[in-house]
């Protein structure tokens, strides 16, 4: 990704790129003028979605990464994806992210979500139906999974089917 801020070491707390950063540009306007000129020496045509757009959009195509079900990715945490919040959820970041860029003409498209848990991974050894079975009895989740009891493939049919639905109804809404 084409961030001026890099990653932060885990031991340390330091970010020893964005100190780069700091210590060889005027300011980040600076290195995203520079950034994007190698970029283009090097043949790159596109930003990837953790890019920082709003520093290099306007010079090359550029995808977003959403986060629109509001999970952690690192913990695998399952939303009710029948739940009338999550679709709430989906339309607000629409309108809040997807809504401002519709019209760009540098934007390639919308990355919903990253690394969404869809089984017993290593975050979880638990199926979507063990975690839908496992929310309150009144959620919506609760009830549809109680219809899958036996057959969690089924079941993660229905969810995949549901979560894609929701999500890309609102992206659509607000870009169609």
């Amino acid at each position: 990704s084409c961030q001026p801020n890099g990653s932060e070491e885990r031991t340390t707390g330091k970010r020893p790129y964005r100190e780069t950063v700091l210590a060889k540009y005027e300011d980040d306007a600076a290195w995203a003028a520079a950034t994007g000129e190698r970029l283009g020496d090097w043949g790159f045509n596109t930003l990837g979605a953790w890019s920082n757009a709003s520093l290099l959009g306007d010079r090359m195509a550029y995808t977003v990464i959403l986060y629109i079900t509001g999970s952690d990715w690192l913990e695998g945490n399952v939303p009710d994806y029948f739940s009338p919040e999550f679709e709430a959820r989906c339309s607000d970041v629409a309108s809040k992210q997807v809504l401002p860029r519709k019209d760009d003409p540098n934007l390639l498209g919308w990355f919903l979500d990253n690394e969404l848990r869809w089984g017993p991974d290593w975050r979880s050894p638990r199926t979507l139906l063990a975690d839908y079975l496992a929310l309150p009895e009144d959620a919506p989740g609760r009830i549809e999974a109680e219809k899958w009891v036996g057959d969690p493939q089924g079941f993660l049919r229905v969810v995949a089917d549901r979560y894609f639905q929701v999500t890309t109804t609102a992206v659509r809404e607000a870009d169609p």
